[in-house]
């Protein structure tokens, strides 16, 4: 009588549903992860950040401070951290210096005893227009400028 060896009685493995549900898990993890890598390396890096200019071309300066405090008072005046007067169609140019700079920006427009309620609601709208996403109107009275 012969005797049979070990890895002849062996049958080949079956292979089940679970198992190829596995397998292909395995590749879809894998296959993201790569994505994952290879869209990193891909994505542009920030540039550096620009040092925060001086002045404005109207001649103000505007600092890089995260928040700001517009002002509105009698005659249609407006201030940004009390400069000015400041034109209202004037702001667009300090948002743009200013949201190139400030980290976080903020925005709190205010209204001396002077000043009609449509003046600060214009401050707060032209805000929003330039793309503030955290301005609000003070509710406490301000002392003129």
């Amino acid at each position: 009588m012969r005797r049979e060896r070990l890895k002849d009685q062996i049958g080949p493995p079956r292979v089940t549903t679970f198992d190829s549900l596995m397998k292909v898990v395995l590749a879809l993890a894998v296959a993201a992860g790569a994505y994952m890598a290879i869209s990193e390396i891909s994505r542009p890096r920030r540039p550096a950040a620009l040092p925060a200019p001086a002045f404005c071309a109207c001649g103000l300066s505007i600092a890089a401070d995260p928040q700001i405090v517009l002002t509105a008072t009698k005659d249609r005046c407006f201030y940004w951290n009390n400069q000015g007067p400041i034109p209202l169609d004037h702001f667009a140019a300090h948002f743009a210096l200013w949201l190139k700079v400030a980290k976080a920006p903020r925005v709190v427009v205010a209204a001396d005893a002077s000043a009609q309620f449509g003046d600060a609601l214009a401050l707060l709208q032209e805000a929003r227009s330039q793309g503030v996403p955290n301005a609000q109107i003070e509710a406490r009275g301000r002392p003129n400028p």
